[in-house]
């Protein structure tokens, strides 16, 4: 019997006594995939509509936002059957000009089931993290729509995460999650010429890589490729 890549390297990594692997000079996990972004926007305290947020924001010059970290799913295979897809982030919010670590220990990257009425996915970042003494939770979303065949409506909806800020600590559980009052909202984007860099980050890039894109975009991805 043949046996495929991930099998090969499970099996490696079983007969060494450990589930990791030594790779380019790294230790990586056999089912470990990563990727790294950054995303920058504008919130607005007192406003809860996102573009409005943004906007004001933007023209007044304030409520500058960032993140900087990676997405890290310990085992691709196990993502893909978890219901609501958990995996986590590694990285810093940056907010008031400080950069703060997020808070590890209650954050997950939630990818629900489809929606059967709009064929979208929503890929929901909690960011829990503290700035010049403050707790605040970064509250966003982004829409994929798996059916689009748009390709610059494609690529805006998974640029774009839009957000809500929080004051206080993250509660509750994964599927629940309980937030602190709501300080304002706003818009992040993940800018386009980062693309490279993006792709770049992705640990392995193939072929786990690849399947995670296609598991996450879908239709919309092949698209994007075939463009």
């Amino acid at each position: 019997m043949k046996l495929t890549r991930r099998q090969s390297i499970k099996a490696i990594a079983s007969v060494l006594g450990s589930p990791f692997l030594l790779r380019g000079g790294e230790v990586l996990a056999a089912d470990k995939f990563m990727f790294s972004e950054t995303l920058t926007g504008r919130v607005c305290d007192g406003i809860y509509d996102f573009e409005r947020g943004f906007e004001i924001a933007e023209k007044k010059g304030t409520g500058k936002i960032g993140y900087e970290g990676s997405i890290v799913i310990d085992d691709l295979g196990a993502f893909k059957d978890d219901q609501i897809h958990r995996a986590r982030f590694e990285g810093k919010v940056i907010y008031n000009g400080e950069k703060s670590e997020i808070d590890m220990g209650k954050v997950k990257f939630l990818v629900p089931a489809d929606n059967p009425e709009w064929k979208s996915r929503r890929l929901i970042y909690l960011l829990p993290f503290s700035s010049k003494g403050v707790n605040y939770v970064l509250s966003g979303y982004k829409d994929i729509r798996l059916l689009e065949l748009n390709a610059p409506k494609a690529m805006k909806a998974w640029t774009t995460l839009y957000t809500h800020l929080h004051t206080g600590t993250l509660e509750g559980s994964l599927e629940s999650p309980v937030l602190g009052p709501m300080l304002g909202a706003g818009i992040m984007k993940f800018h386009m010429e980062n693309i490279v860099d993006l792709l770049e980050s992705c640990k392995p890039k193939f072929p786990e890589g690849l399947e995670f894109l296609c598991f996450i975009f879908g239709e919309t991805f092949r698209e994007l490729l075939e463009s």
